[in-house]
């Protein structure tokens, strides 16, 4: 077996640092959310920009969501926003709660900003 110089080592080295660097994906690629998780950044945005959190309060989920289908056309350029079961899906996980009361469900302990009850 041929013995391997230092000089030899440190450019096998080198190259393979540089085919690692160029095989590499971009840093912008390196940390991207799935689509999922980018829904789901949206709408906990917001519920945090367009709503109050009041332990008194309940917001109708048909006027919530409607509100959020609004504000999601005019940010992204109506392009068509989640589907209801995504967004309920997504406030859940931000730990409200949905109750019916008769024939209508609402979202308890929160409400809209005065600006956006339509």
């Amino acid at each position: 077996m041929k013995k391997i110089t230092q000089k030899e080592l440190q450019t096998a080295i080198d190259v393979l640092r540089a085919l690692r660097d160029a095989l590499a994906y971009p840093q912008e690629f390196q940390f991207r959310r799935s689509p999922s998780e980018r829904r789901a950044d949206e709408i906990q945005e917001f519920l945090k920009s367009h709503c109050l959190s009041d332990p008194r309060a309940a917001v109708q989920s048909n006027l919530l969501y409607e509100s959020f289908r609004s504000w999601y056309r005019g940010r992204n350029g109506g392009v068509k926003p989640p589907c209801r079961l995504t967004f309920e899906k997504s406030a859940a996980a931000t730990g409200l709660t949905k109750k019916r009361r008769g024939r209508r469900s609402f979202y308890i302990g929160i409400n809209l900003k005065s600006s956006e009850v339509n």
